[in-house]
């Protein structure tokens, strides 16, 4: 396979990516703070706070993403 199409090839590996990794981002701190919630009694405080440390999360992604885009 030629150098071009192995870096296609793992480029578009990383940007289909990007969508699993903005939804795990978000779905990991939502149930962290459950759970952390259920641990300490704080309902629904630490849901909240964990929500929006995992969309922080989501964006800096998409923000490397396009980041690594306009390198290309």
């Amino acid at each position: 396979m030629k150098k071009e199409n192995k870096q296609f090839v793992k480029d578009l590996a990383y940007f289909s990516s990007i969508g699993f990794q903005v939804s795990f981002s978000v779905i990991i701190g939502f149930f962290l703070g459950q759970y952390l919630d259920k641990k300490f009694g704080t309902d629904p405080w630490l849901m909240y706070v964990c929500l929006v440390m995992g969309i922080a999360a989501a964006v800096r992604n998409v923000l490397l993403a396009i980041k690594r885009l306009k390198k290309l």
